[in-house]
């Protein structure tokens, strides 16, 4: 790594740490690469309703995606004058602003150990959803290795992460989603195209798709630890939709593979 990105990194790490003292945000990631655009979509779409929330909107395609997303700027590369540019400004803004408490709900996902080093150096999440094992995700394995035993809540999808590769780390606890009959907090029942938790019931929109059902609950499970009762997720998730959402992230990976 050349030594002048290697500065840009520390810097950019050491404000996003800051501006998520500052402004006393409440962070969500969800982490994984099968589904994690869904369920962070449905989080942000959800919570909005009652919440000041913000989320990252572009691809992440870099490494400095996910600190500009914290910082709050354009995800784009910038010369060295640009660079020197935001990062004053962020300084004054951060010494000179009024704090702004929110929600930030982040999808991160990466390929390479580095990057996501880099990341977990400033993200401690409040709520770490988890989609893929840490066996499998460096990105989920860095991340879990900075989680908080006194604020940090796991929500993990059974079929994917079990208890025991999750064992090793400190959080203050752990909620589970999955098919019904597994040991889950919130759980889905394929065939009667249901959500269950607590004894509740939920009916899922027959138009649907099968294979979305676990982001669903993994949405709801994060949605409802946020003072909205099972019905009212319900009720906000109706305004998500979700089947729109699918087709527009399908026509933007063709016409990127293009």
């Amino acid at each position: 790594m050349n030594i002048p990105r290697k500065i840009l990194k520390i810097i950019l790490s050491s404000l996003s740490k800051w501006a998520i003292h500052k402004h006393k945000m409440e962070v969500i990631v969800v982490a994984g690469f099968s589904g994690s655009e869904v369920v962070k979509e449905g989080i942000y779409h959800i919570l909005k309703e009652k919440f000041i929330v913000r989320r990252n909107t572009e691809p992440v395609t870099w490494d400095m995606s996910i600190p500009l997303s914290v910082l709050g700027y354009k995800d784009k590369k910038r010369n060295f004058f640009e660079w020197l540019g935001l990062i004053v400004r962020v300084n004054l803004v951060l010494l000179f602003g009024r704090i702004n408490p929110h929600i930030l709900v982040l999808s991160a996902n990466c390929k390479f150990s580095d990057t996501a080093k880099f990341w977990s150096s400033f993200l401690s999440p409040d709520y770490f959803v988890v989609l893929s094992s840490p066996q499998k995700s460096e990105i989920v394995k860095k991340i879990f290795q900075n989680l908080s035993s006194e604020k940090s809540i796991v929500i993990y999808d059974n079929a994917q992460v079990s208890l025991e590769d999750i064992k090793q780390y400190k959080f203050k606890k752990a909620l589970a989603f999955g098919k019904a009959g597994t040991k889950a907090d919130l759980s889905f029942d394929l065939a009667k195209r249901v959500l269950i938790y607590k004894g509740e019931k939920l009916k899922i929109p027959s138009i649907t798709p099968l294979f979305t059902y676990s982001f669903i609950a993994g949405i709801f499970l994060t949605v409802i630890n946020h003072q909205l009762t099972f019905k009212e997720a319900g009720f906000e998730a109706l305004k998500f939709d979700l089947g729109l959402f699918l087709t527009k992230r399908i026509k933007t990976n063709i016409e990127q593979s293009n």
